[in-house]
């Protein structure tokens, strides 16, 4: 029987925006007071699992968030990707507001230079075509961004990847600190076999 290769994908926990601020790729950012707390009983329900190695977008959200996890595991250091990266969009910096206006569309009507959800959704591709090449029948945890995991969601579940499709997970799937776990397996060609989700600080889960 084929054993199974694993990747957590978790949310990066709350963060002191005092200004109430959109900051997608801005730096600073930390976590705060109920963002540690959210991290912390991520770390807890990752305690007892043999993760093999921990990975984590550059934002210090997401490193943050990553290191409190890893440090049920000694000897594992955090490795950042790129590839876990928040949105890149011309709107960091503006107040939430702006973004709240445009339904949380941050696509719509920018530059060639900024991302589609498309852009978000391969890299996000690579990174698990690379983790599984590294970490073949092991299970690992990704530190990042609510877009990101949106778009592999929708991915997994045959769901065009849109903003709008995106929006419509975040509430049941992409709370801060949540885990989505997706489960591959090799028989002649690597599959999906499903994705998970749970709430370690509500405990709640659903498949």
């Amino acid at each position: 029987m084929a054993k199974k290769t694993v990747i957590h994908f978790v949310r990066h926990g709350l963060v002191q925006n005092p200004k109430n601020t959109y900051y997608g790729r801005l730096s600073g950012f930390p976590l705060n007071d109920r963002g540690q707390l959210q991290a912390g009983a991520t770390r807890d329900y990752f305690s007892e699992k043999l993760i093999s190695a921990f990975y984590s977008s550059p934002q210090l959200r997401a490193r943050e968030t990553a290191q409190i996890i890893a440090d049920a595991h000694k000897n594992n250091p955090v490795i950042v990707s790129d590839l876990l990266n928040a949105t890149h969009s011309p709107f960091d910096g503006y107040p939430k507001s702006v973004i709240e206006e445009r339904n949380w569309d941050v696509f719509t009507g920018v530059g060639l230079n900024y991302e589609q959800p498309q852009d978000i959704l391969a890299r996000g591709r690579c990174f698990i075509f690379e983790a599984y090449a590294s970490h073949f029948e092991e299970e690992i945890v990704a530190v990042t961004h609510g877009d990101l995991i949106a778009f592999l969601i929708l991915w997994a579940k045959g769901i065009p990847c849109t903003s709008q499709n995106g929006q419509l997970l975040y509430e049941d799937y992409l709370g801060y600190g949540c885990v989505n776990t997706f489960t591959f397996e090799f028989e002649g060609e690597w599959k999906l076999l499903g994705i998970a989700n749970i709430n370690p600080l509500l405990k709640g889960k659903f498949e």
